[in-house]
């Protein structure tokens, strides 16, 4: 009856009820997403899932505000087209890769797909390699102990050793880890790649173009050891020849290992893994000198040689874990 005309009772008392105050507006936490003034975004899964809440206010470039256009020299981090210029809110002209991505700052998350693959699958070909020569030396050293028990018995029975058995051993066993010293070396190349993205401030080149010369070294030292073994038959003088490259081999080998712990120092922060940084600093003394005190009990040079690895396979599994995350957050274009 009354419907659509209020009565003027109604609106007496309406008019008389004091105004009540506003309805409280819910807080937003002020945690924007790195690169970003928004708080809106704190909620990204790029970022959350990758740097840790303790690490996410750290003083990385990527905390800073986005800037509305690109400054001069900034490429694309997924192909390397120059985008100088060109809004940030746009996407590159070459490849399609939003230009934020590129805007960003040095983390990985936000590097290029294929430099990515590059560090993941050298670090499998290393970690793949040590594993197949540890097993290869269990399975060695077992048969030469086998071995050396049947030539002392057969010397004590008055039998006679062919002098050049050792040689072929040693031989045989250098054709069987050839493979994987080239499958190791192969694996340091991918895995010292350089990033086309980082052309200022720490680029990691002194110790990248280290590793890269040492494995050079390393691999033609194992080429000429082979080869002076086939063609050696125990001649001294290709026997000298043989340790000098050996000798060589080992001291690269001992080079690349403190550059590989200076590289590693150099990466950490952009996976982020601030924890790494202290211990690629702590392990490059600290690992040699379990190596050869150990040596004494023996095992000192496993020790050593296990704690490196589980620090490269640690790598590796934060690496597994951005590429995944990459390929959620930053699907490549069709």
């Amino acid at each position: 009856m009354f419907k659509g005309h209020p009565s003027p009772v109604n609106s007496f008392v309406m008019e008389s009820l004091p105004t009540p105050p506003p309805l409280p507006v819910p807080s937003i936490p002020n945690e924007p997403l790195p690169g970003s003034t928004s708080p809106l975004l704190h909620h990204q899964p790029a970022i959350s899932t990758i740097i840790p809440p303790t690490e996410r206010h750290s003083t990385h470039p990527t905390n800073a505000a986005m800037p509305a256009f690109a400054s001069d020299g900034a490429i694309c981090l997924q192909c390397g087209y120059q985008i100088r210029g060109l809004a940030s809110d746009r996407h590159c002209p070459e490849c399609g890769t939003p230009i934020s991505r590129s805007l960003r700052g040095n983390l990985l998350v936000f590097s290029a797909t294929q430099y990515l693959r590059s560090l993941h699958l050298g670090l499998i070909f290393i970690l793949s390699a040590a594993l197949l020569n540890a097993i290869f030396g269990l399975v060695a050293a077992v048969g030469g102990i086998a071995i050396a028990v049947a030539i002392a018995m057969r010397g004590a029975g008055g039998g006679t050793i062919n002098p050049n058995i050792m040689q072929s051993l040693e031989l045989g066993i250098a054709a069987i880890t050839m493979p994987l010293a080239a499958l190791s070396i192969l694996g340091w190349w991918l895995f010292s790649a350089p990033d086309p993205a980082v052309v200022h401030g720490r680029t990691g080149q002194g110790a990248r173009l280290t590793i890269r010369t040492t494995v050079i070294v390393v691999a033609v030292a194992s080429i000429v050891n082979f080869t002076l073994l086939v063609v050696s038959r125990g001649n001294p003088g290709m026997l000298i020849l043989t340790s000098v490259a050996g000798t060589l081999s080992a001291i690269a080998s001992l080079v690349q290992f403190f550059a590989s712990m200076r590289y590693v120092g150099w990466l950490a922060p952009r996976l982020p893994d601030f924890d790494l940084v202290k211990r690629a600093s702590l392990y490059m003394w600290l690992l040699p000198v379990i190596y050869v005190v150990g040596a004494c009990l023996v095992i000192g040079p496993l020790v050593a040689q296990v704690m490196y690895l589980l620090m490269l396979n640690g790598i590796r599994i934060r690496l597994r874990t951005i590429r995944e995350r990459q390929a959620i957050d930053f699907p490549e274009p069709a």
